[in-house]
């Protein structure tokens, strides 16, 4: 600190003789190398060294580069007015510090997407400082038009992140000349366009085509079931309208007809009749995605069906009841809050991940002739009357694997012949035929009360899978360490 001192009272000596003579410049080894660098320190704009020599911290020392491959540490890699500098012009920063500071030579966070021009693939300044593919989603394609919080596109997850009001199952934005508009303020007249949406339901489904089948709802609440018109493709678009179907309307809430239809971003709301019914038939699919459940007392009840449901929460539900072939069924990002019973599947092939069971009443599975898996799946704190079975297989070598089953208050029964991988944790069990030989530790919830079933630090269902699925049930990235975490949460 002395000498820094006495070095800076030297050149404020000199600078005094240079002003005093009238000079720009009498001692050769003062120097600045911008107009606000000299400026700070009261020199001409200007002040250089001689050739051969460059300015570090306003002394003229001898020049240590010419070129950037004269200059071999990686952390100044450039060549900049004589010295090695991190970087000494635009494009020479990376994309976290895209700008170059050319009064200091150092790369720092951007200011605007000027400093971003030379990254062809994150054209943006983000908020974070850094150079990003997006910052609004009108920057992004079709292919992904959405602007996701890290400041890249990605595909459509609610129909509210499109201009159209419609997200299509493939995670594009539906164009809005492709849709029929649907409002509780509409009237119905015209082709039920953006602007001119219809009023009935039954009105827009006559205008469905081939080409154009994307009904799209303005936010609100419909006393109105969905599929009673049947058609070869349909999807609706609630924008996150609740469906409060009552009890005196023959329909379920969603009723599939042996078509092809996709439902998104609706919330069911009933008390006594059915979530969604039907029969299929060839070529017969439900699609499901963010459409979630309400209210006690409602089932699902399908048959010979490809169905998908993601991204959902059902609570107090009766049942997905799903039988007779083929019928194919897949369940990801599921969250069931004290259901009456879960699962009930006959001659089904079943994919399911990343599923939460929280207090589950009666029987959480019960298979029969049924194939296929469950995996990440955590089922916790039964409330089930003693001596009824949890987890029934019959003829169905359904595989369980990378799961957590932890019910203290009433013991897990499980019987038939599902297949348990040794990744699994289950506790207690009271009864398994056979034995399922797995882990019986407690799988240490973050708080069991409360219902957080997220995992402490400690937990022995950390780093336990060696495959899994991209994502956990909240959508966080799986893995974190060093292998897949059990159960429907992934630890941090």
């Amino acid at each position: 600190m002395k000498w820094v001192v006495v070095k800076l009272l030297v050149h404020a000596a000199v600078l005094l003789l240079a002003i005093g003579a009238g000079c720009t410049k009498t001692n050769p080894n003062l120097c600045c190398i911008s107009e606000t660098d000299c400026a700070a320190i009261g020199l001409p704009n200007g002040t250089q060294c001689d050739s051969g020599f460059a300015c570090q911290n306003h002394d003229c020392v001898a020049a240590a580069c010419g070129l950037d491959s004269d200059c071999t540490d990686p952390l100044a890699s450039h060549c900049g007015d004589g010295l090695c500098r991190e970087c000494s012009a635009v494009g020479q920063c990376p994309q976290a510090t895209a700008a170059c500071n050319l009064n200091t030579y150092s790369c720092e966070v951007c200011s605007n997407d000027n400093d971003c021009k030379t990254f062809a693939a994150a054209p943006h300044c983000g908020a974070s400082g850094a150079c990003v593919e997006c910052t609004k989603s009108e920057q992004c394609g079709a292919a992904a038009p959405v602007c996701g919080t890290d400041g890249a596109c990605r595909l459509c997850q609610r129909d509210q992140e499109c201009a159209s009001g419609a997200c299509d199952e493939n995670g594009t934005c539906v164009d809005a000349a492709a849709a029929i508009y649907v409002s509780p303020t509409g009237i119905d007249a015209g082709a039920c366009v953006q602007t001119q949406p219809c009023k009935s339901l039954q009105f827009g489904e006559g205008k469905v085509t081939a080409g154009r089948f994307h009904l799209v709802f303005a936010t609100g609440d419909y006393n109105l079931p969905l599929g009673v018109v049947s058609k070869p493709r349909v999807a609706y678009h609630g924008n996150g309208s609740r469906l409060a179907v009552s009890d005196a309307d023959f329909f379920p809430a969603i009723n599939l007809a042996g078509n092809r239809m996709f439902v998104s971003d609706f919330e069911i709301s009933t008390t006594n009749i059915a979530a969604f019914k039907g029969n299929g038939g060839p070529g017969a699919e439900l699609t499901l995605r963010r459409v979630n459940i309400a209210k006690a007392n409602v089932t699902a009840e399908l048959s010979a069906v490809k169905f998908t449901w993601t991204d959902s929460v059902a609570t107090n539900f009766s049942g997905l009841k799903i039988y007779d072939s083929p019928s194919n069924v897949t369940l990801r990002r599921l969250t069931f809050t004290s259901p009456t019973a879960v699962l009930e599947m006959t001659d089904v092939v079943l994919a399911a991940e990343n599923i939460n069971i929280t207090q589950p009443k009666g029987n959480i599975f019960n298979f029969t002739r049924t194939s296929g898996a469950l995996s990440f799946v955590t089922i916790a704190d039964t409330d089930v009357t003693p001596g009824v079975p949890h987890i029934v297989c019959a003829q169905s070598p359904v595989v369980m694997k990378s799961s957590i089953i932890w019910t203290p208050r009433q013991p897990t029964t499980i019987n038939g012949n599902c297949t348990f991988t040794a990744d699994n944790i289950a506790g207690p069990v009271v009864t398994a035929s056979p034995a399922i030989n797995v882990s019986n530790a407690d799988p240490l919830f973050v708080d069991m009360a409360a219902k957080n079933y997220h995992l402490q630090p400690t937990s022995p269902a950390i780093d336990q899978a060696d495959t899994g699925p991209a994502t956990d049930l909240e959508g966080n990235p799986r893995p974190r360490g060093a292998k897949f975490d059990l159960g429907a949460f992934e630890a941090k």
